[in-house]
């Protein structure tokens, strides 16, 4: 990771997250969603609502989702991702979340595939 830290690579303006919301392709699965726009520089944001639960669970939540996000850089270095937990996901486990998260990014990594290759063509 040429990114001195995580945190430089987190989402923190509601702008850009609405951004990405407007124009990135979703992706549902039983415990997350995600949102994904095809960029060359990478960042992710995460979106857990009350709905979850109280602060502290959602905390949680979000806590395993940064760890997941950290240690699967590789595999969504070229996206700019939005990630929204479901009520649900406060009862997967963290190999649930992170089963789910990676079979998601392999969706996404199939239908962006040839627009990977058009993206990197014209850079």
């Amino acid at each position: 990771m040429k990114y001195k830290s995580f945190k430089q690579l987190l989402l923190k303006k509601h702008c850009q997250f609405l951004q990405i919301k407007k124009s990135g392709l979703w992706i549902k699965s039983s415990n997350l969603i995600i949102i994904v726009h095809l960029t060359s520089n990478p960042k992710i944001g995460f979106t857990v609502t009350k709905k979850v639960g109280k602060a502290h669970l959602r905390n949680l939540i979000k806590r395993r989702l940064k760890h997941i996000a950290q240690q699967s850089f590789d595999y969504w270095k070229k996206y700019q991702i939005v990630v929204l937990a479901k009520p649900c996901s406060i009862k997967a486990s963290f190999q649930e979340l992170k089963s789910n998260f990676l079979y998601m990014l392999t969706i996404v990594d199939k239908k962006y595939s040839s627009k990977i290759d058009h993206h990197i063509e014209n850079n």
